[in-house]
């Protein structure tokens, strides 16, 4: 089994790889703006492109990369939001398509 995972602080180009960090868009260091793309991904079950561009995708997991300036920040903003929002945070191992 395979665990589809989002990544937080990072940006997307339209063809779903990350925006590449030769470029000043590449990494997302606003803790609202952060938050609301992967509530928003969650919602819509697809990757958000830089362009605004959606990309339909299974998600399991959502990463935070440990080096950016505000990645705890960013963790904790998710994890109230999307425990506000009434989701259910667990472990992958717990997730049914592992059992």
């Amino acid at each position: 089994n395979v665990a589809c995972e989002i990544f937080a602080d990072r940006n997307y180009e339209d063809n779903g790889r990350l925006v590449s960090r030769d470029q000043s868009h590449a990494l997302k260091s606003d803790v609202v703006e952060a938050t609301q793309d992967i509530i928003n991904m969650l919602n819509d079950k697809a990757i958000l492109c830089y362009s605004g561009k959606k990309i339909s995708c299974q998600i399991d997991s959502i990463c935070v990369h440990g080096d950016g300036i505000n990645a705890l920040g960013i963790v904790r903003n998710i994890k109230n939001n999307l425990e506000k929002a009434g989701l259910i945070l667990r472990p992958l191992d717990k997730l049914e398509k592992f059992n």
